[in-house]
């Protein structure tokens, strides 16, 4: 079984509020806003990635390959509000009669009748994000992004590339949305 994800932003603004990243990384004036821009969307690119989630609202598009149906799949990218609804198919055919759990970590519950069965070919879409603006990115994910750049922006072009990691903050907060314990 292979796994690809793909994320398409429905949302054109940034999960971040500019102003912001500058006080904490203690910058005035506009010389440097569209490097902390370009910084910005990169750690929140990271903190996505390392969470597992969407901070702003996405179509989440899940190609698997030679999948062998269990019970269910557990889905890559949360949050999924409880409204929400999922597509699938299966070998080029809409599947329905699947149960489709919203939440943190999402959850596709296959029908008893494909269970067992494999397909060369599985796409699942839905949507995920904690919503459309900055705001409504829980405050330690925000906090996380400002770590993240802070970090990139005070060791920029480090000698040794070892140097430049995660925030520790973005590690614990990462791991606890993808329900790691560090």
């Amino acid at each position: 079984m292979k796994m690809l994800v793909q994320r398409t932003p429905t949302s054109a603004n940034a999960p971040f509020v500019l102003a912001e990243l500058k006080e904490y990384a203690r910058i005035d004036g506009p010389d440097d806003d569209l490097t902390l821009d370009r910084m910005g969307r990169a750690a929140a690119a990271e903190v996505e990635h390392f969470a597992q989630v969407a901070l702003l609202s996405q179509t989440i598009r899940v190609t698997i390959l030679d999948l062998v149906h269990g019970a269910g799949l557990t889905l890559p990218i949360g949050p999924v509000a409880d409204d929400a609804t999922a597509t699938v198919t299966i070998d080029g055919q809409a599947l329905t009669g699947f149960d489709f759990v919203t939440g943190t970590r999402p959850y596709l519950s296959w029908p008893a009748s494909i269970r067992g069965t494999s397909s060369a070919r599985v796409v699942i879409e839905y949507p995920a994000g904690f919503g459309d603006v900055a705001s409504d990115v829980p405050d330690d994910l925000a906090q996380a992004v400002l770590d993240q750049v802070a970090l990139i922006f005070d060791e920029r072009a480090p000698r040794e590339a070892k140097t430049l990691a995660r925030s520790s903050h973005l590690a614990r907060v990462g791991a606890r949305y993808r329900g790691v314990s560090v």
